[in-house]
Order: structure tokens, then sequence, then C-alpha cells
């Protein structure tokens, strides 16, 4: 991923003359997604997969975004969920745009959160950081469109890691 970032597709600055084709992220964006989770809890590894919603508000090439998620959880042989929500923060670091209509950029992004485990018996909540990046493909104009791939290490108050990986599209 970090390659990606430091690639020599264009920095995406809205003030330069280094990127004149620079297009800044909307003023109101949503989106929905598919995701997966991996971690561990009480010592046992959990993953899942679910839908997920976005809500993010731009100015430039930063994103305010708000999102939760509801996802199945399978612990050892229990079954059970775990919902997530978040705000956080994404910054476009690249944008590849040959035409003015659309474009393929490189973000970073970060959220901080919490998230409520119930696997079997076990029912545990914990607050988390989660940072990482991805790929959007973005229509500029109408209809606006994205279609964005994210991967983010997320590190919990429980001294344990896990990770986020999501797939979506959105308007």
């Amino acid at each position: 991923m970090l390659l990606l970032l430091v690639s020599t597709t264009a920095f995406a600055d809205d003030e330069g003359t280094e990127d004149p084709t620079y297009t800044p992220f909307p003023r109101v964006s949503v989106a929905a997604a598919l995701q997966a989770h991996g971690s561990e809890v009480q010592g046992h590894y959990e993953s899942g997969l679910g839908p997920a919603l976005e809500l993010a508000v731009g100015s430039g090439r930063w994103q305010l975004t708000g999102e939760g998620s509801i996802a199945s959880s399978t612990r050892m042989k229990d079954t059970g969920s775990v919902s997530r929500a978040a705000v956080g923060l994404r910054w476009l670091a690249r944008q590849f745009a040959p035409d003015h209509d659309g474009g393929v950029e490189l973000y970073l992004a970060s959220a901080v959160g919490a998230e409520r485990f119930d696997v079997g018996d076990v029912t545990t909540r914990r607050s988390e950081l989660a940072l990482g990046g991805g790929l959007q493909l973005r229509l500029f104009h109408h209809p606006r469109f994205i279609v964005r791939f994210d991967a983010r290490a997320v590190f919990t108050d429980a001294n344990r890691t896990g990770y986020l990986v999501g797939m979506g599209g959105g308007w």
C-alpha cells in the first residue's frame, strides 16, 4: 500500500499548479459496503462478514466520516455478531484522472470507535483505533459514483490487533 502511495501519480493538491485536474471530495456522500473483519477476543481468534454504512462530509482532499456496521462473528465453534460504530478522517493522497469525468485515487484513513461482540456466551465491548488506506474509482460528475477498496489495521484497548477489509460503493 505504501509503495502505491508514493508512486508517480499526481499529488492531490488543490492549491498548487502541480495537479491542475485535481477534483476534491464531494461535499456530502453516502456509501454502503461489505466488510470483513478479524481479531482476537479473550484469547481466541474470531472473524466475520457483514454490511457497513458510511456518511461523509468532504472539504478539498479531506473527508470526515461516520460509519457503522453489523456483521457475523465466528469464534471457535460459537457464532454471533459484532457491531461497530466509528468516526474517522480520510485524506486523498494521490489522484490519477485521465479525463475530467473520473479517476483512480489513493487515500489514507483513520478512525476511532467502539465494537461490541456477542459470540456464544461471551459479550464484550472495546474501543478501537483503525489506521489504513485504500483505492477508489470515482466518477466526478453526475451521476457521482465511487467504488472503494479499503484495508485497515485495528488497535484496541485490550492490547489486541485486528483488521478490517472493505469493498463498497457510494455516491
